[in-house]
């Protein structure tokens, strides 16, 4: 059985399905992993990489959403700049590698915004729980916000600006030999990510 960091619950089912006789250990954790000490054979991560000894990837792109839930917009106001954001509760992610500061391109070129909320949360699937109940702005990936968006749950804010792509890739220990089951997994996430 392999052990995997970070990937999708979805993904993982359909690799199981198509290799029956292979296992996986699915560990959603957002720290980055040691892996000789913690035994992983592959994590996914997003955004600058370090420089390291581990094989990385690319295997899509995404771009961060600003969103909030419909009610909190109505209760406290929608921001129509970056700047506007130091009014708002914000759900931070303390992972982040740019701290508390979101930058967005717009129509006067570059914007940063220093934003700040009560609530600090390590996972995107709870971050959005907590925005859909009226916690705050959230700004998480497109890939985690687009069904709460499609739903209604969820409303973008400052659709005047946009935030770059951001590398998502496949990291994994460097070995001199990839194991078949590690490159069809690999293969599988990039075709997932291309759609």
């Amino acid at each position: 059985m392999r052990k995997i960091c970070t990937a999708t619950a979805q993904q993982i089912a359909v690799y199981v399905a198509r290799y029956p006789r292979v296992g996986e250990e699915l560990i959603l954790n957002d720290r980055h992993v040691d892996f000789v000490e913690e035994g992983f054979d592959l994590a996914i991560r997003i955004g600058r990489l370090a420089d390291s000894s581990l094989i990385a990837k690319k295997i899509g792109e995404m771009r961060l959403v600003a969103c909030a839930a419909p009610s909190y917009l109505s209760a406290r106001g929608r921001p129509q700049t970056p700047h506007d954001l130091s009014a708002h509760d914000c759900v931070l992610y303390p992972y982040a590698s740019t701290g508390g500061v979101w930058t967005f391109s717009g129509p006067r070129g570059g914007e940063s915004a220093r934003v700040s909320g009560r609530i600090l949360c390590n996972n995107g699937e709870a971050i959005c729980k907590i925005a859909i109940r009226d916690g705050g702005i959230i700004a998480l990936p497109d890939f985690i916000v687009a069904p709460h968006l499609q739903s209604g749950a969820l409303e973008r804010v400052l659709t005047d600006y946009a935030v770059e792509p951001t590398g998502i890739y496949a990291i994994h220990p460097s070995h001199r030999h990839v194991p078949l089951k590690l490159r069809a997994f690999i293969d599988l996430l990039e075709a997932a990510f291309r759609k």
